[in-house]
């Protein structure tokens, strides 16, 4: 269902970029590797977005299971959100400091919630 999505948004941000002032004019870029490479800028934009937006989404998971005291259910959130940060920063979609920095702070918040 997901993937499905991804596609179709990949697909509807396909639309090549017109010139602002004269949109009848054809697409902003004016050679064919150039139109090409937007192309690609907008297939690998609408996979960072679903990557991030994911993990964001477990990571929120995990930031309301602290906040409702809940151990358990926390160090399954904490494992799942980890897993897809550090798979986000393989990918390159965030750096893998940033990956680091998250992963770091989150563990804080789970061993804060056992002791």
């Amino acid at each position: 269902m997901r993937a499905a999505r991804v596609a179709e948004t990949a697909r509807d941000s396909q639309k090549i970029r017109t010139h602002p002032r004269n949109p009848g004019d054809g697409p902003l870029a004016t050679h064919k590797s150039a139109i090409k490479r937007h192309r690609q800028s907008l297939r690998r934009r609408a996979r960072n977005r679903h990557i991030k937006v994911g993990t964001g989404t477990l990571v929120k998971r995990f930031k309301a299971s602290v906040t409702a005291g809940d151990r358990d259910t926390a160090a399954t959130h904490f494992a799942a959100a980890e897993r897809a940060i550090r798979k986000a920063a393989t990918k390159g979609v965030i750096p893998k400091t940033r990956a680091s920095r998250q992963i770091s702070r989150l563990a804080r918040a789970l061993h804060a919630l056992s002791s």
